[in-house]
């Protein structure tokens, strides 16, 4: 999957990882986590 900052995480990973935080954000750039729809 993809987030609206280009990021992208396997669904497994990232669903993880935004259920352990208090505000889900990208790993990477902590901008808040949005999934974006591939194409």
């Amino acid at each position: 999957v993809v987030g609206a900052c280009k990021h992208p995480f396997h669904i497994h990973c990232i669903v993880k990882w935004t259920n352990t935080q208090q505000k889900a954000a990208c790993p990477l750039c902590r901008q808040e986590w949005k999934f974006q729809n591939a194409e």
